[in-house]
């Protein structure tokens, strides 16, 4: 007979015994015993048997009445108000408690309990030499073709922009984390990826007319020119980002070398905690593994948009780039995308412009046209950081100790949130900084390239006029008349490095070559300048210049040419005609001068090459670019060219 419990003092049923209800002392009274009183109370030796529960007086159940357990009450009551605190969240902002992006919700919470620097703090680290010889003596087991590939056949081009229904926008950025603004609930609230400026990782740009890349009705794509900047890269060298880390690991190390080091330790709190521990893992000028992958997913996206253009070539094409490294690199990435990792060098040429001093080259066209005091757009942008940072500064300062934050110190920080975001998938310093600072970031790079390759500019036109003397020689196939600009005669001049005859043209360059060239083809929707000392404010009709549209990491301005056989509604004419695409957004050329606007984007192609053409005849490349004019940075420049030389011009 199994053993079983007894209460001695009473002798109810087990089932009275339940400690949620009120227990009843031989007086009559609630008193309720505790969890020691109960296990005194159990008799052990107590083996029962049968018939004993007849012949155990019963008693009946008391009246149920409310637990005196105050911890009872006080769970009931949290149980009670939890749904209500979800539900009035929002207005309160308990991040706790309110949804968030997924990958917030699967972002680990690290906790930096340092307070001091490390010796390490600022220090620069790089793997690049911790990896195996690019020999081992192994080479020979590895073979890179056995045979036994397997049946192969190729499918027909693709051709998106002619055939399908849709034009597919890059709306996100695969492989990193979003950078969350320190007063958003989510990355959601402010994409601060909008607000990088040339460091922005590739999205499309929003429309700027209602349309989108895709053939009209009645048109086909007869051919493309691409102009395409580098993939996402590491800061430059002396860039503030790796000052900021040399000038932080000093002061750390300097706090050790004192004599009264403990009074002098660099440290830091709060949310710079982080700090006290971090090293410089970024490398310098080439492209990051995310940079890479721009360009490969830029080159695959082309092949499906145009590859039946592919059809036209009698020859190999000719693609060009220069000879930086990022620049080689990017070109070589793009064309795997696009032809194949295994058969692009056998497809296709790639032409290797000098990029040095004393070589003309159109897609850096700085080395030849090199006017320093021209780059007033940073001076300015230099004044307006101290404007919008200075409580960001504030909040710096008090959460360090023995290290000074100033202005340039806070821009390095936001640097290094876009530079590692690109290099290393993720960064702290992003939120640091709230929306209102992130938006002031990106304004200082309107500011910059506004003023240093834009419209602000006395050179912006003069550096980008080379690329439209190609351009228009490839639409007409005439070759240069005249080289008194940029272009490189040796290379223009040979048809073998420059044909004229392909259906498709792609050559790489930087971000300030886009925004000259932007400023070349006089698209005035941008020229307005950007004020130097309040943040702009947007409208739904607003075009005004962001960089971050213009120029991010792998941006490109595409040529689209068209045949169009016209229609019961004769639109589009018939004719030929030719759109300007910036990332992916069709702009409005009648500023040109000579195109008349379209809400396709349209521009009959002999008045786009007749505007061309007279923006190559109105910029005097030697005047703006040679010529001893001065020019102050209070002095407005509307229209890429310094305004002594341009009345001169007129003249």
């Amino acid at each position: 007979m199994s053993p079983r419990f007894s209460l001695s003092s009473s002798g109810r049923d087990d089932e009275d015994a339940n400690p949620l209800l009120p227990q009843h002392s031989s007086t009559g009274e609630h008193e309720p015993k505790t969890p020691s009183e109960h296990i005194d109370d159990v008799d052990l030796n107590d083996a029962g048997g049968e018939g004993e529960e007849e012949q155990r007086p019963r008693t009946r159940r008391p009246k149920w009445t409310a637990p005196q357990n105050r911890k009872l009450i006080v769970a009931a009551g949290v149980l009670l108000a939890l749904p209500i605190l979800c539900l009035f969240s929002p207005l309160f902002n308990f991040n706790t408690l309110s949804a968030r992006d997924h990958q917030t919700v699967h972002a680990p919470t690290p906790s930096f309990t340092l307070t001091l620097a490390l010796p390490k703090a600022g220090a620069p680290l790089s793997d690049g030499l911790r990896y195996a010889p690019t020999a081992d003596g192994r080479e020979g087991l590895f073979p890179t073709g056995e045979g036994h590939a397997g049946p192969m056949r190729t499918g027909a081009e693709a051709g998106i922009v002619q055939t399908a229904g849709a034009f597919p926008l890059v709306t996100a950025v695969p492989g990193l984390v979003r950078p969350v603004a320190k007063d958003a609930r989510d990355a959601d609230e402010f994409e601060v990826f909008r607000h990088l400026g040339p460091l922005s990782p590739y999205l499309s740009s929003p429309p700027y007319l209602p349309t989108t890349p895709l053939a009209p009705d009645t048109c086909s794509i007869t051919g493309v020119h691409m102009l395409h900047r580098h993939g996402a890269r590491y800061p430059t060298t002396g860039a503030p980002p790796g000052e900021f880390a040399k000038r932080l690991h000093a002061a750390v190390q300097r706090g050790f070398n004192a004599s009264d080091s403990r009074g002098r330790r660099v440290g830091f709190r709060g949310e710079l905690a982080f700090l006290n521990e971090w090293t410089y893992d970024l490398g310098e000028e080439i492209l990051t593994p995310s940079g890479r992958q721009q360009l490969l997913d830029s080159g695959a996206s082309f092949r499906n948009k145009y590859g039946y253009l592919l059809r036209d070539f009698a020859k190999k094409p000719v693609f060009r780039t220069t000879t930086q490294h990022r620049m080689h690199q990017s070109a070589i990435h793009w064309s795997a995308g696009f032809f194949g990792v295994d058969a692009w060098a056998e497809r296709m040429h790639l032409s290797l412009l000098h990029e040095w001093k004393d070589f003309n080259n159109t897609l850096a066209p700085y080395d030849a046209c090199d006017r320093p005091e021209a780059y007033r757009g940073s001076r300015n942008a230099q004044r307006w950081r101290a404007t919008y940072l200075s409580r960001a500064v504030d909040r710096l300062n008090v959460l360090s100790d023995n290290f000074e934050f100033g202005v340039e110190d806070a821009h390095a920080l936001q640097d290094l949130c876009a530079y590692e975001t690109v290099a290393l998938g993720y960064s702290r310093f992003c939120g640091l900084f709230t929306q209102k600072e992130w938006a002031g970031y990106g304004h200082a790079w309107d500011i910059a390239f506004h003023g240093d390759s834009g419209f602000g500019s006395p050179v912006g036109k003069a550096q980008g006029v080379g690329y439209i003397q190609e351009l228009l020689a490839r639409l007409t196939s005439t070759p240069i008349a005249v080289h008194n600009s940029s272009t490189n005669a040796t290379l223009d001049d040979d048809s073998r490095t420059f044909p004229l005859d392909q259906p498709i043209y792609v050559d790489f360059s930087h971000d300030t070559v886009l925004a000259n060239v932007v400023t070349a083809l006089n698209l005035t929707q941008f020229s307005e300048p950007p004020p130097i000392h309040k943040l702009p404010v947007d409208s739904a009709l607003s075009t005004r210049w962001r960089t971050s549209h213009i120029a991010p990491f792998a941006g490109n301005i595409v040529i689209q040419l068209l045949s169009c056989s016209g229609g019961s509604s004769n639109r589009p004419m018939k004719g030929d005609h030719v759109r300007v695409l910036l990332n992916d957004a069709v702009v409005s050329l009648e500023s040109l001068g000579s195109c008349a606007f379209s809400a396709d984007g349209l521009c009959a192609r002999a008045d786009f090459e007749s505007g061309l053409g007279r923006m190559v005849r109105e910029v005097d490349f030697a005047g703006d670019c040679k010529s001893g004019w001065e020019l102050g940075d209070e002095v407005p420049v509307r229209d890429g060219r310094p305004p002594s030389m341009r009345e001169k011009r007129e003249d």
